[in-house]
């Protein structure tokens, strides 16, 4: 990128090599701000949102700053500072969280510097003359904690004219700084920001930043992944930036219902064994400039008080000391439904597992003695390994398979006493043993990068803010249609199938991306399959992520998200797709023709035909329609009596010679197979006339029920008996 500079009439090209930082790739200086409806109140203390400045001493509002992005960053003195970032439509609000001992003297100080857009909007990573914005505050003292707030005039930076417009507090607290800010991002004031901050569905603007902290008597320090130069916000590194809003909902995992079973821990994560369960592709960062793809797979069985984590790390390079370690933080001790951010002494618990498939089970504990807590393996304390993990590489796919089963019962050194609908704290590390000293730990790229937030050095605290939460007991959901991946054009099915763990479930919507609208799907019948018919051509074209919920009775709920790509470039509309046979709820046996109608629009003709039954993969019909027959002479035959009994559902659909398919709505019949029926009087071939009574017996296979009987004479209509059979089965007449 270059800035163009015009003087009498000549184009003179000055090069500036502009230092943006790529999002999502591992770059170190990429922080995000995660959208909040939670402002924490600006009074110096990180876990008091009650009391008014001054009160450094920690409260009890562990959750104030719950819902920010957290992050520890090291300075150019080797030290470490937690980061914590969240913002509304009007402020930014920075928590900045560091030790150092026995220094609280009034000068020490942090200043937080920011690069927008000439006269605001999305950075442009240089510093303009009349703009920009610098906040910093001295240590909190009676008199006056100093506050500056200023701009870049060009070559210094001044005060505003419009006085200090920000607030800040400070406390320091068992060696521990605490400084919290709220910084106005558009409050009309030319010398401030003037940037958008997002919203709850879609990101804001991103910001340039630069960290600087005063420790008196010792020097300046700079966030040393930056250039470390507040007058220049190009040259080198370059700052870091904020991507502002980032939308934070997603961070909640659902652990849902094991409906098709409990997998086998073996290192081989069976898609059917997981099928319909949450599953969500997640980037691992180790902020060194490195990522690695990897996808979740969460389950519960709420009646074997289990949970199931497995993770696919697509790293290429197999080394049998690559590690998976996954943390589960709780409320202690139980029995809880909830977490409390903190890492409590004797319990928490967390599970590694390597690639030659040694296990260790841990707990926490805080160390005593002013220093930071750890992990420390269950067996120091004589605690067995509680749980099961394995893993082993899949060369095909060049990634790791690990997988984890967890007792949610297991006593004070694992999960203790959770409820079958516990919502928790949960973080997940990936060790890289081919990366260099320092660069192996990876991280979600949307969680914190530490397993340990050291707080206080009298009462030993740790926290667990910034990890994602796990939500036990959740309901089982699977997006039938469309496939993750899949192009989608016109009229397009969205289908999933949901069951929940207790109760039932309540609703299932889907919801693209870039819309704030949650859509409602309608269940078929009395089933577990939900549908609805999305119209794409309201969105426009591209990648978008669909987003898809299933909500129970106790008001627990499950996110689907999947990627597809709407591509609605012809321009003649899809053909529609009509089933004639058999009829909706209709009872079907032995093999069954299902026959359809379909209109191309005029001049196109039908070049394939597929059915969906039950959501399973799409498969030519048996007859395809003919040109001759005016496309509406295909049927495919359907063999029911290799299913169970009960209700089913299918979809057709159609694709026309520009490539457009369409859709016919979700059709659902009961097969009902194995129903024998027996007639008992008359026999057959006696002559009878008058009033005749007509008996018959039915048998039923067990666990099924006699619904509707009816008789059909001489071919006539069918019609209801006099006297239905039991339920259970037996005589009717």
């Amino acid at each position: 990128m270059g800035r163009f500079v015009i003087a009498a009439g000549v184009c003179i090209i000055v090069g500036i090599l502009f230092a943006d930082v790529p999002e999502e790739q591992g770059d170190p200086r990429q922080l995000y701000s995660a959208w909040t409806t939670k402002p924490p109140k600006i009074n110096g203390c990180i876990t008091d949102r009650t009391n008014d400045k001054g009160s450094a001493a920690p409260g009890t509002d562990n959750d104030e700053w719950d819902d920010a992005y957290a992050r520890i960053v090291t300075l150019n003195d080797g030290s470490t500072v937690l980061l914590l970032l969240k913002n509304d439509a009007n402020y930014l609000y920075v928590a900045v969280v560091y030790t150092l001992a026995s220094n609280n003297s009034a000068n020490n100080r942090v200043t937080l510097y920011f690069d927008q857009g000439v006269g605001g909007g999305e950075n442009d990573d240089q510093l303009t003359a009349n703009n920009e914005n610098m906040v910093s505050s001295n240590r909190a003292s009676a008199a006056s904690h100093d506050p500056w707030d200023r701009y870049w005039d060009g070559s210094s930076w001044v005060n505003d004219s419009s006085g200090v417009d920000f607030d800040v507090y400070e406390g320091y607290y068992n060696d521990v700084y605490q400084w919290e800010f709220a910084i106005p991002l558009n409050n009309g004031n030319a010398d401030d920001l003037n940037v958008n901050g997002g919203s709850s569905t879609d990101a804001g603007d991103e910001v340039g930043f630069l960290l600087e902290i005063f420790k008196n008597g010792i020097g300046t320090f700079y966030w040393a992944d930056t250039n470390m130069d507040p007058n220049d916000s190009t040259s080198g590194k370059g700052w870091g930036e904020i991507r502002l809003g980032k939308p934070r909902k997603f961070m909640k995992i659902a652990a849902t219902y094991a409906a098709n079973g409990d997998p086998i821990i073996d290192g081989s994560i069976s898609e059917d064994a997981y099928r319909g369960c949450y599953q969500r592709d997640i980037v691992l960062t180790n902020y060194k400039g490195a990522t690695i793809p990897a996808r979740i797979y969460a389950l519960h069985n709420p009646t074997s008080d289990r949970i199931y984590i497995a993770v696919k790390v697509f790293d290429s390079t197999q080394n049998n000391a690559d590690y998976c370690q996954v943390y589960f933080e709780q409320k202690n001790p139980g029995p809880t439904s909830s977490r409390d951010y903190i890492l409590d002494d004797n319990y928490e618990n967390a599970m590694r597992v390597d690639g030659a498939g040694n296990v260790t089970d841990y707990f926490f504990d805080d160390q005593g003695g002013g220093v930071p807590g750890a992990w420390l393996d269950d067996s120091t304390v004589g605690d067995p390994v509680n749980g099961i993990a394995a893993a082993s590489y899949a060369t095909a796919e060049k990634c790791w398979h690990f997988e984890f089963r967890i007792p949610q019962n297991a006593g004070q050194y694992d999960l203790d006493q959770l409820n079958d609908d516990a919502l928790i704290g949960f973080l997940i590390r990936y060790y890289d043993a081919d990366k260099p000293a320092g660069e192996n730990d990876f991280w979600w790229d949307l969680t914190v990068n530490t397993d340990v937030e050291y707080f206080d050095n009298i009462s030993d605290t740790n926290f667990a803010i910034g990890w994602a939460s796990l939500q036990l007991g959740a309901p089982y959901l699977q997006v039938v249609h469309p496939e993750d991946g899949a192009t989608v054009e016109g009229t397009y099915p969205v289908d999933a199938w949901a069951a929940a763990a207790s109760g039932s479930i309540v609703s299932v919507e889907y919801q693209v991306e870039g819309t704030t609208t949650w859509v409602p799907l309608t269940r078929v019948a009395s089933t577990s399959y939900w549908a609805a018919d999305w119209d794409t051509t309201a969105v426009p074209d591209g990648t978008r992520e669909l987003r898809v919920r299933a909500t129970d009775s106790n008001g627990l709920q499950t996110t689907q998200i999947i990627s597809v790509t709407v591509s609605n470039v012809a321009a003649t509309a899809a053909p529609t797709v009509i089933v004639t046979a058999p009829s909706p709820a209709s009872v079907v046996d032995g093999e069954v023709t299902i026959t359809f109608n379909i209109d191309p629009e005029s001049g196109l003709s039908i070049t394939d035909v597929e059915i969906s039954i039950d959501g399973a993969a799409w498969t030519d019909v048996t007859n395809m329609p003919t040109s001759g027959g005016n496309w509406d002479d295909g049927y495919h035959r359907w063999d029911t009596t290799a299913l169970p009994n009960g209700s089913h559902i299918f979809r057709v659909r159609a694709q026309d010679s520009n490539g457009r398919w369409g859709y016919s709505k979700v059709h659902l019949v009961v097969v009902s197979n194995n129903v024998v029926v027996t007639i008992t009087s008359p026999a057959a071939g006696s002559v009878v006339n008058g009033s005749v009574t007509v008996q018959f017996d039915v048998t039923v296979e067990a666990n099924e029920t006699v619904s509707t009987t009816q008789i059909s004479i001489d071919g006539g209509s069918w019609g209801a008996v006099t006297t239905p059979p039991p339920a259970s089965g037996g005589n009717g007449s």
